[in-house]
């Protein structure tokens, strides 16, 4: 009877022993997966759609005061999020994908809002970088 009693004990210690590994190893991909995530900048639709508007990168460069690798970095970023080609590269030609043509409609639409907003809080009496007025 002490053996099966062990045994029991056993059991129980191995299952509370394994329930700890499984949440650590849990905790471990969840943490692997959030790092991995990619923070997504505003200026990367805006890059986006300059790059569409041109199809060229060096000359996006150029107009952004940014460094054609940059470019090409933000593009690459932009593609690995969502897992999609943006732009078809033959030679030094970019051409836009149809993935690529769904993504101007939506990078306007959130350049646009963000623009709404940043100018309505730019103005509201909450915000703390408004001009001084006389009062301090």
């Amino acid at each position: 009877m002490r053996i099966w009693f062990a045994m029991q004990e056993n059991r129980a210690l191995a299952r509370r022993y394994y329930a700890v590994i499984a949440v650590k190893i849990g905790r471990i991909l969840i943490s692997t997966f959030l790092a991995q995530e990619v923070k997504m900048d505003i200026q990367f639709f805006q890059t986006f759609l300059i790059v569409a508007k041109l199809g060229n990168m060096t000359q996006a460069a150029e107009m952004l005061n940014f460094t054609q690798p940059t470019i090409t970095g933000q593009i690459r970023t932009l593609e690995q999020h969502f897992g999609v080609k943006l732009f078809d590269r033959v030679g030094k030609k970019l051409y836009i994908t149809d993935a690529g043509k769904k993504l101007i409609n939506y990078s306007e639409r959130l350049l646009s809002v963000y623009n709404e907003a940043q100018e309505e809080l730019s103005i509201h009496p909450e915000s703390k970088f408004r001009h001084c007025n006389n009062n301090g």
